[in-house]
This record gives C-alpha cells, structure tokens and sequence, in this order.
C-alpha cells in the first residue's frame, strides 16, 4: 500500500513537472511570434490586426502586403528617377549649360551617372501625340534591351541621350530605332534619326541638332523611315528605310530576343 502510495505521488508530481516544463517550453517558442506579430501588426492599421485569425495566415498576409506596397514605392522611385534624369536633358538641350564642366556638374547635381564613355542622341517623331506613357514604355523596352538611355521630350518630339560602350554602327542604331519604332507605334507612320556619337558630355547638344537636322517627315511609302547623320562625310545622308526593305535585315542583326 506504502509502495502504490509512493509511485501515485511520484507518478502526479512527474506528470505537473512535465506538465510546467511543456508550459515553458510552449511560452519560449510563441515568444517570438508574439514579438513577430507585434511588429509586424505595428506597420498596418488597428483595423488590420487579427480577431480569429491563425497566426501564421496573418503573418503571411502582412508579409504580402508589405512586399506589394515595397513594389508600389520602388515604381514611383523609378518614375522619380526618369523625371529628374528628363529634367537633366531638357536642361542640357536648352543651351543654358554648354562647357563639359558645367554639364558634368549639372550630372552630379542632379544624381545621375554616365557608367560609358560614348554619347549619342537620337529624335523620333511620330503620327499621334506623345503621352508619359509611351515614354515609360520606351525607357524600360531600352533597358530590357540592355541600352543605359535617358528619355525625354521635347518639343513634342521623344529625344533619346545613349550612353554607349562602343559606338553604333548605321545598321546597329537604324535596327535599334525600327525595332523600338514598332513598339511605339505599331498602327500609324513615324520617324526617327541619329545624330552623331561623341566621347564628351558638351557634345549632346551637337548630337542632339545632327539628329534634328536630318530628321524628315513621315515617308509616304512606307509606315517607318530612320535616318543616320554620317560625320565622316560632314554633311547629312538621308538614309530612308522602309518598313519592308527592313525586315529581313531586322530580323538576322536584331532580333530583340
């Protein structure tokens, strides 16, 4: 009877000594969740924070929602960024900043790095208005394309400033501009031309008149026409490119994929 009184003794205190263990094993493990729940409910609103939800379902949907408001504010980053790089080029093109001092100051200033050596600028021109838009579209479609490009308009024309590695050959730029041409404006006429490439800041400018200068209205014949500003012969050559006469050329030297 001594000995069945003993083991029942032993056996209830073994059971509550198991049982407080389990409890502080419990209360150590949900102690990061709780401070994980905390903080994470600290970034939402009161209304969000869990009535009768899993932790776990909480948690995730919180994560969720800060990775998407993360996307949201990393966009209107990107979008800042391209305003203030088109402030740059408007501000160069207007002539009020000439000697490649004051434009690599005016780089600096406003944050933007030339990683290249080479500067080319090219105009387009097309059949139906501009809108911010289609300059978004352009400045990512350069990028996926891996051209480090500054977009911006002016005078209701798109102006592209390339920073190049290596200088485009005539059949490299007037591919590039066909290719993107197509992306802008798939259902009606436009134009586009290259000015001259430049290793100096100063020179934008000059790339920037080569191009306008050789820019032509839109070709009667066909939907697209490019032209190249050629410095080798000092002077101007129209080079009009029909849509047709280009496509199998596109095609082998630049296929965009």
């Amino acid at each position: 009877y001594i000995a069945a009184a003993v083991c029942s003794v032993g056996l209830i205190f073994c059971l509550i000594l198991g049982i407080c263990m389990s409890i502080n094993i419990i209360r150590r493990n949900t102690k990061p969740l709780a401070s994980l729940m905390e903080k994470v409910s600290s970034v939402g609103k009161e209304s969000e924070l869990p009535l009768k939800k899993d932790e776990y379902h909480y948690i995730s949907e919180q994560i969720d929602r800060i990775l998407q408001e993360n996307d949201i504010n990393e966009g209107k980053l990107l979008k800042r960024q391209f305003m203030i790089e088109s402030l740059f080029l408007n501000s160069v093109l207007g002539g009020g900043i000439q000697d490649e001092t004051e434009v690599f100051g005016a780089s600096q200033k406003f944050g933007i790095v030339f990683e290249n050596p080479i500067y080319q600028v090219a105009i387009i021109s097309c059949e139906k208005d501009i809108v911010n838009e289609q300059l978004y579209t352009i400045s990512d479609w350069l990028a996926e394309k891996g051209f480090h490009a500054i977009v911006s308009q002016r005078g209701g024309k798109i102006v592209l400033l390339f920073n190049l590695e290596m200088q485009l050959s005539e059949k490299e730029g007037t591919t590039v501009l066909l290719n993107l041409l197509s992306v802008l404006s798939p259902d009606t006429k436009a134009s586009a031309a290259f000015g001259d490439s430049y290793d100096t800041l100063a020179d934008i400018v000059t790339s920037y008149n080569e191009a306008l200068s050789v820019l032509s209205p839109f070709h009667q014949d066909s939907q697209y026409s490019v032209q190249y500003y050629l410095q080798k012969t000092r002077r101007a050559k129209m080079r009009q490119k029909s849509a047709l006469d280009m496509e199998d050329f596109t095609k082998s030297t630049y296929s965009g994929r």
